[in-house]
This record gives C-alpha cells, structure tokens and sequence, in this order.
C-alpha cells in the first residue's frame, strides 16, 4: 500500500506558521508562528503543522519525532498554498538589481557586487524563470578551477588542458563570478532542443533570477513517524537529508530540487521511507556531456550526482507516483550496504545524464513494475560492487524508451568517450561481466522495450549468474544493431516469450546473437521455443497501434548537438527526430490481432504481475490508454 490518497488520522494539536507570523503567537491561524524551525519544535507525536504559503529561507532540521507510526507528526501546506523551503542566498532572486559587475566584456565574465558569499564544501546554482523550457530551470556549471571557468578553449583537447563548457559559475574570495557566454555546445543544444536558453550569446546576468545555495542540506529529518507533504525543496548539497535510526518518514506531493543529491537516505539503520506523488528535478543541460562529469578533465565532477541516494542497510522503501527528471548522473542510486524490500512502481524516470536505476551494494528483494525509463543511457545497473548481491529483483510490466542519442562526449574526434561503443546507449541492462559484478536472481518479464542503438551488446537481460532466473515475455525492439547480442545460460533457467524487432534492417547483420531468426537462435541453444522474430535481420513487427518512428537523415542533423559524431562514420544508423523521442507510456500499446497477443508463456508461480499474463508486453492487446491508470505524469 502506497499510501496514495490515505487521510491521516485526526490530529492530536494543529499549529500554523506563516512568513507574516511571529514566533511570540500562539500558532493559531489568525496568529500563526513565523519560521518553520521554531514551529515543528512545538510538536509531539500526533500534531499536525499548517504551512502557508510562501518561502521560507532557513535549512529546516525537524528532531520532533513519534514513537507511534498510527499517530505521525504531519507537516503539510494549508490549503494546497505555494509552500518553498529554501536554504540558499537570497540575493540574485530578482532581476535587474544590478547584483552583477563586469569584469570581462570580452568573455562575459561578470562578479557578484557583494564578497559575503562562502562555498561550503559545495555550492549550487540554478537559473530560474526559463518560461517554455522543459526543466524550468538552468543548471550553472559548478566549475573547480578558476583555469576551467575562464577558458577560451571550448572544446576538450586533453586532460591538462582547461576548458569552458557552457554557462556556470566559481566562487572566488567571498564574490561568485559568473560567466553565461554561449559557445558551439550551448548552441547546439539549443538547435535540438528548438529552445533558447538566453536572448544573446553574451548575456548579462543582471537580466535573470538565480538560486544560489552552499548550505549542506535544506530539510533534514532526524525523527521518526513524519510526513511532509505539498512543499517545493529547494537545492543544498544534499536537498533533503533522512538521517541516522529514523523510520516512518513519507514524503508526499514534495517538489526536491537537486544539489548534489536529491533525497539522501545514506544514514544507518533507516526503516519505511516512503516517496509518492512527488517530482525529484534537476537539469542535466544538454551542452553538459557525460564525459565532462566522468572522464578527461572532469569539469562538472559536482553534477555527478542522484536524485535518491541509499545507503546504510536502508530497508522498506517505497518510491511511486512519482516523476523524476533530469540529474546530473542517475535518478536512483544505491551504494555500499545498501538496501532490502525496495519498491519502485508507477513512475515517470525521464532524461538521466547516466542510468535510471543503478543498484548495487547488499541488494535485497526489489519490485519494479509499471514504470516508463526515459531517454536514459541505461535502465538497471544491478549487481555493479556487489559481491553480496542477494535478490531477487523483478523487473514487470514496465515500458522503456531509450531513443534519444544521449550526449556523451564533446571529444573531437571521437563519436563517443570510449571510441564508438555508446553512439546512443550502451546496453539496457548492465549485468557486467568482471569480478566485481554479482548480478543474480533478476527476473525480466512482460516489459515493452524500444532502443535506439547499443553497438552490439542489445538489451543485455540475462544477469551475469543467470541460474534459475526467468526472462520471458518482453517486446524487444531495436532500431540499429542485434537485439540481444548475448545469452548467458545456467540451470534452472527460462528465457523465452520474448518478441524481437530491429526496426533498422542492414543486410548481412544477425538479429540476435550471431543469428539472423528466433528460430536459428533456438534450434542452437534451445532457447526462446515461444519467442518470436521470423523474418531475417528483421524479426516480428510488433504492431504498436499508437507509435511510428520519425527518422532524420544526417543531412538534417549536420547542424545540430549530434554534428560532434562524425556522421559518415556511420552512414546506415537511424537517427530518431527529437521531436519525436519523447513517447508517452501509452504509444506503446499493440493492436488487437498484433503478433504477440495470446503468445506468452506461463509465469512461474513465485512471481508476482499486476495483468492478464495472455500477451506479450507490458500491456494487453488493444488496451485503452485511460485502462492504464495510476501515471499522473506521463502525458
């Protein structure tokens, strides 16, 4: 039970604050206090605060705490009112304040007029107010160096080599220095993106609103039994905070957006965390590669970052209902000892700089069912550290769309950061195959799954311990490249059901796995009795009854982000049309009378669905997209 439209019970005390209160009332609503952090120091297990609207500018560490999960301390915004808790400056909010002084016209370099400003460690920055733009806001490279941040070298040359790779800033003696010059990176990523992020190629910051925070986290929450509820969290190195030994704690219709990390939950012994109805937001600005925060240089090391952080033997999370948008790095992530019983359903992952879900530590029995993954670069990283892995995972009812080329690298001469292997994602699942993979007991079944490209590796299914584990029961679609490039087999195993389909058809190439037909794949292996994908090279066309793929010739893109990619290197890959890489769930739904409806295989017993088992995919045939529920962000 999510706890989706749950009523909590009747309050034992109601208390109200407001930015216009004082902290001399009483808490009433007519005479309400004035800072949160004062007010949830009044509460006891069983009362409820009232926040009303406005921003509130403190870092909130709530110890109140209940020992009694039936009577929770709930903080929640009075009458659905625009409630903000930010721990940031309060300067540059507003523009044309003349808070920014030319230091460079040349480069655009300007400085902050006042010296009172400290970098904690880390330091964060969004433009806001970016009205049509799809994140809402901007994020400001955190540049390192002083050397990077003034640069006039705006391409990658080599590791020693400083260079500028977009709008950011650089704390300096006390002042930020800022610098929103426009370069090939930014401008090119707006050509994508048919948005501009600034009028001019030099803009003055004076014209913008900003969000500066240094503070280590914006809300902690240090007790137990506590639900937040109808609030906007703005950025800190950690944006919300679950400390140490705490358990009950839900975070219900929360805005968080990301420092470092979104939510870190990285204390010991954290029982029943729960995160429903809420969006987890960042930027990963398309002029921001992947390299840049993870190989060369490193300039935007500090945006190498996630949007739920686990940790410390965390046990019974539950993340539904939610949309995720934007990182840094990836949306969730586990490291170390990591977690037991964690649920992930009926989310909206879209646009990670790195991968959806990477899991790894002592992983534990994890749900993760009627999901869409987004355009990230992988889905599921399972088992990557892990030498405790346990499982078992399941993987159900999902659908996946990774069709946006993702930007990787800006390396000239080089289509990727590795030479080639990531022209558009590297692979859906990464299972590994070093010795500090452990992954096991994963269960892949009834999921729709559509991929631009990954360079010979497919979808990658089987875990890298593939005993007793079933993958069965998925639609497969490829648009360039093998859709699966390699079985692992093991005892006990079941991998069949599935439908495969590589959209992009080049004549000599195999289907699967040095095979151009499901059927030659099985009589080698004797896997995939069920499986479908007949015609060679090609396979079964799924007859999606809401989807057509928009492709652009190279032509068309010689001008845009993808221009760094050397497109006569390869002259026969399908590149999707960006308008067109941003398929709602429900595109992805087959007609009735498609090949796959009434072809699944059984199920076994142990594992758990959520619909009819009848047809292959994530959907039955010829469902109705309003059928669907429970996916508030999708459309």
């Amino acid at each position: 039970d999510s706890g989706v439209g749950a009523v909590d019970p009747k309050p034992l005390r109601e208390f109200y604050v407001s930015t216009v209160g004082s902290n001399s009332n009483p808490g009433t609503l007519a005479m309400p206090f004035a800072t949160l952090s004062y007010a949830v120091g009044r509460l006891v297990a069983g009362d409820k605060l009232w926040v009303r609207g406005g921003t509130y500018f403190e870092s909130l560490n709530i110890r109140a705490t209940s020992s009694d999960p039936a009577r929770p301390i709930v903080i929640e915004n009075y009458s659905n009112e625009s409630v903000v808790i930010d721990s940031g400056f309060q300067n540059f909010r507003q523009p044309r304040r003349n808070e920014w002084v030319l230091v460079n016209e040349a480069t655009g370099e300007w400085e902050s007029a006042a010296s009172t400003f400290t970098k904690n460690g880390y330091m964060f920055g969004y433009v806001t107010n970016l009205v049509g733009y799809e994140n809402e806001r901007l994020t400001l490279v955190p540049y390192k160096t002083l050397e990077d941040f003034r640069s006039t070298v705006e391409t990658y040359v080599n590791n020693s080599t400083p260079y500028y790779i977009g709008p950011g800033f650089f704390v300096d003696g006390g002042k930020i220095r800022i610098r929103l010059k426009k370069n090939d990176h930014v401008r090119n990523a707006e050509r994508f993106l048919g948005y501009s992020y600034f009028p001019t190629d030099l803009p003055n910051p004076n014209d913008s609103s900003f969000i500066f925070s240094s503070s280590d986290s914006t809300l902690s929450i240090n007790g137990s039994n506590i639900t937040i509820r109808g609030m906007t969290i703005n950025q800190a190195t950690r944006s919300v905070i679950v400390g140490s030994n705490v358990s009950g704690i839900k975070l219900d219709r929360v805005t968080v957006w990301m420092g470092y990390h979104g939510i870190a939950a990285e204390g010991t012994g954290v029982r029943n965390l729960k995160i429903i109805n809420s969006r987890m937001f960042g930027d990963n600005p398309y002029y921001v590669y992947w390299f840049d925060m993870k190989e060369g240089r490193i300039v935007a090391d500090d945006l190498r970052n996630s949007s739920v952080q686990l940790s410390g033997g965390i046990q019974d999370v539950e993340i539904a209902f939610c949309h995720f948008r934007g990182t840094g790095q990836d949306h969730v992530a586990s490291v170390g000892t990591a977690f037991n019983r964690l649920t992930i359903h009926n989310n909206l992952f879209d646009s990670p700089g790195d991968d959806h879900l990477e899991l790894e530590g002592s992983v534990g029995t994890t749900h993760i069912f009627e999901n869409h993954f987004r355009n990230g670069f992988l889905v599921v990283a399972p088992g990557q550290d892990s030498p405790s892995f346990a499982g078992p995972i399941y993987f159900y009812r999902n659908v996946v769309s990774l069709l946006r080329n993702p930007p990787v690298s800006g390396k000239v001469g080089s289509i990727s950061w590795n030479g080639g292997k990531r022209f558009g994602h590297e692979y859906g699942f990464k299972h590994g195959s070093s010795a500090s993979y452990n992954s096991k007991n994963i269960h892949i079944y009834h999921n729709t799954m559509v991929m631009l490209g990954s360079a010979g590796q497919g979808f990658n299914l089987t875990p890298r311990d593939p005993t007793g584990t079933f993958v069965g029961n998925n639609l497969l679609v490829m648009v360039n490249g093998v859709v699966m490039g390699t079985y692992r087999t093991g005892s006990g195993q079941t991998f069949d059901g599935n439908l495969y389909w590589r959209v992009n058809p080049i004549s000599g190439q195999p289907l699967v796995s040095g095979h151009s037909t499901i059927a030659s794949l099985n009589q080698a292996t004797g896997l995939e009795s069920g499986g479908l994908g007949s015609v060679s090279g090609s396979g079964t066309n799924p007859l999606f009854s809401g989807f057509e793929f928009n492709f652009v010739n190279s032509s068309q893109l010689s001008t845009s982000l993808l221009s760094y990619l050397e497109l006569d290197r390869l002259p026969q890959f399908k590149w999707i049309d960006p308008a067109f890489d941003r398929p709602s769930r429900s595109d992805f739904i087959v007609s009735l009378g498609a090949p796959g409806c009434g072809r699944a295989i059984s199920l076994a017993p142990s594992l758990p669905d959520t619909r009819n088992p009848g047809d292959i995919g994530a959907f039955p045939c010829g469902a109705n997209p309003s059928d669907l529920g429970g996916f508030p962000f999708d459309q």
